[in-house]
């Protein structure tokens, strides 16, 4: 499942990166934990574990977007432009990316 395209990121001191996107994603993924591929604009790929998280968001239509927190990566390697698509999760009820 495509989530979209890293608008913005920034440090969370001892808690990871936070990242938004340039279209929120489905807020029905907010609470789980996910593994996610990225895909930075200048083609390479990794993956990370991260947990979906509501952000509050003042320009937001309703105040609230869709939000990743990733714990085991860098904001370089979390570049806006990339494109990010959930692999795995906890539940296993996300289809994930082919």
């Amino acid at each position: 499942m495509m989530l979209g395209t890293i608008a913005q990121t920034f440090s969370i001191r001892g808690r990871g990166i936070g990242v938004l996107f340039v279209s929120s994603p489905p807020r029905f993924l907010a609470g789980r934990r996910i593994t996610v591929a990225v895909t930075r604009p200048d083609g390479f790929a990794d993956r990370f574990h991260a947990s979906c998280e509501l952000a509050r968001v003042v320009s937001a239509p309703d105040g609230e977007v869709l939000a990743l927190l990733v714990v085991n990566a860098t904001v370089d390697a979390l570049a806006p432009g990339s494109t990010v698509a959930v692999v795995a999760d906890d539940d296993g009820d996300i289809a994930p990316a082919h």
